[in-house]
């Protein structure tokens, strides 16, 4: 999107945090650090469907994400299988995309979730409706109110 920068979301945590710390606010702010998400959730076909990935694709997901070993495709023909170690790793070309189709389920969750009440975000006085997810790369950072209860 061309009117967003990519340190946008370094200044709305700032901001955020410099909010709840100068003026006492209790919170939330939990960091999640994502391994290969992709693999260990059982969302992914789901996910990829209501994404529009055909079955094809969903097939081809699911090779590369659950078996040890994966062949090259070049002009209809599949060259050697090699051994992976349980799948994509960090750095394959199918990991981001499969990473950024399950994280942005988490969003849709966690938008849900705020929706229907079931969580608040914080600061919505700054945002509308409060501050609840950022991310960034492969770092998502969660924001809730301080309510015991919706935790």
């Amino acid at each position: 999107m061309l009117d967003r920068n990519i340190l946008e979301g370094v200044v709305v945590l700032h901001e955020t945090l410099y909010e709840i710390h100068t003026k006492k606010l209790d919170g939330v702010v939990f960091k999640v650090d994502f391994e290969k998400a992709y693999d260990k959730v059982k969302c992914l076909q789901q996910a990829l469907r209501m994404e529009g990935f055909d079955q094809s694709w969903r097939n081809q997901a699911d090779s590369f994400t659950q078996k040890e070993s994966v062949g090259i495709k070049v002009n209809d023909d599949i060259g050697h299988y090699f051994q992976t170690h349980k799948g994509l790793r960090q750095g394959d070309p199918m990991s981001p995309i499969l990473f950024n189709i399950v994280v942005d389920m988490l969003t849709i969750l966690i938008g849900r979730a705020k929706d229907d009440g079931q969580v608040g975000g914080l600061v919505p006085h700054l945002v509308d409706g409060g501050v609840s997810i950022l991310q960034y790369a492969d770092d998502t950072i969660i924001f809730m109110e301080h309510d015991s209860a919706k935790a």
